[in-house]
């Protein structure tokens, strides 16, 4: 009896890792989308250039901006946003039923 109680544990806590790791996909893809307006950067190309400040605003120094030649597909971020998506709502789903199993509120 105590091996299934660990065994259960040892189920919820993956399914717990499971939400954390969709959610370290799902934050960062919906920050990219809010801040390059609904552009994909993944599989993008472009360079860094730099400018001379002094030339701009009389401070002197350079400044470095990224160039995008091409936006990656938008089908990469869509795809990669549904895993996460998917991946935290099925951990959801079976960490709460592995806690429903562990705490013995079913019927044998």
């Amino acid at each position: 009896m105590e091996l299934d109680r660990r065994l259960l544990l040892a189920h919820c806590a993956a399914h717990a890792l499971s939400i954390a790791a969709g959610l370290l996909v799902v934050v960062p893809m919906a920050l990219n989308g809010s801040a390059f307006k609904g552009r994909c950067a993944l599989f993008s190309s472009g360079y860094w250039r730099t400018d001379d400040r002094e030339e701009r605003t009389g401070q002197p120094g350079e400044v470095a901006h990224l160039v995008v030649q091409e936006w990656g597909p938008p089908a990469a971020c869509q795809f990669a946003t549904f895993v996460g998506i998917f991946t935290v709502l099925y951990g959801a789903a079976q960490s709460w039923r592995s806690l429903f199993y562990l705490h013995g509120r079913h019927d044998e």
